[in-house]
C-alpha cells in the first residue's frame, strides 16, 4: 500500500513537471513569434528610411502624400499611396 502510494505521489509530480515544461515552451514560443514580429517591423521601417534618403534624380522634388509618404519615383500613374492608402493629387 505505500508503495502504491508513492507511485501515485511520483505519477503526480510529474505530471506537474510535465505541465510546467509545456507552458515554459509556449511562453518560449510566444515571446520568439512577437521578437520576429518586431523585427520585421524594424526591418520594414529600415527599408523605408533607407529609401527616402536615397537621392533622387538631379533637380528633382520628392513628390509625397497628405501624410507625407514619398511617392514612388517614375510612375506618375499611382493614383494611391502605397504606404497609406490615401488618393494622390494629380
Amino acid at each position: 500500500m505505500a508503495q502504491d502510494s508513492v507511485a501515485q505521489e511520483r505519477n503526480y509530480l510529474e505530471g506537474q513537471a510535465e505541465r510546467e515544461r509545456r507552458q515554459q515552451l509556449d511562453l518560449i514560443n510566444l515571446q520568439n513569434a512577437a521578437h520576429a514580429h518586431g523585427l520585421s517591423a524594424q526591418a520594414q521601417l529600415g527599408v523605408a528610411v533607407a529609401q527616402a534618403l536615397q537621392p533622387g534624380a538631379a533637380g528633382a522634388v520628392a513628390l509625397r502624400c497628405k501624410n507625407g509618404h514619398a511617392q514612388r519615383a517614375g510612375h506618375p500613374e499611382d493614383k494611391f499611396c502605397a504606404a497609406c492608402g490615401v488618393a494622390l493629387q494629380p
